[in-house]
């Protein structure tokens, strides 16, 4: 995306403590979060969709590989043959062998599984909004975010903490 990056965040605990932050110590950010009143009920439902759509469209794509019962190598031919077949497209082994391994680590996963793999985006910020969080914002998560996302050097990070705002009350 064009220098536009999107926080995701695991879980709804995460989300309410960067909404208190940003309530407290930079309301502007609230203008950027996709839906800052959501409860704790919304995130769970959100989360049950997600996962009931991500098992659904799974078992579509078992179904192309052969079931989730089939070898990795009989998936990555099945896989082969039905883009082939299907769509016209010469798919390469490698790409194949990518596709069924995920589809099958997916069919093999629990809902409680599923629900720890679960991220939301929350918010879209510019890279303005990301230079200023870098300086004032002493949530980890955040903090993961412009360094792994936004490609900002942790070198500077004792500096950037003597302006942390809310750092007593928002950090463990």
């Amino acid at each position: 995306m064009a220098a536009i990056d999107k926080l995701h965040l695991k879980n709804w605990y995460e989300f309410d403590k960067l909404v208190r932050w940003s309530i407290c110590h930079y309301p502007k950010l609230l203008n950027y979060m996709y839906d800052w009143r959501m409860t704790f009920n919304d995130w769970y439902k959100s989360m049950k969709t997600s996962i009931e759509m991500t098992k659904k469209n799974n078992a579509r794509e078992l179904k192309k590989i052969g079931g989730k019962d089939v070898s990795l190598r009989d998936g990555i031919y099945n896989l082969i043959d039905h883009y082939r077949n299907e769509a016209d497209y010469e798919c390469s082994y490698d790409q194949a062998k990518w596709e069924v391994e995920y589809i099958l680590n997916i069919a093999n996963k629990s809902d409680v599984d599923l629900e720890d793999d679960y991220s939301r985006a929350v918010m879209n910020t510019p890279c303005k909004i990301d230079r200023k969080l870098l300086w004032i914002c002493p949530l980890p998560e955040v903090r993961k975010y412009l360094y792994e996302q936004c490609g900002y050097s942790r070198r500077w990070e004792w500096l950037y903490k003597i302006f942390w705002k809310g750092k007593y009350e928002f950090t463990y």
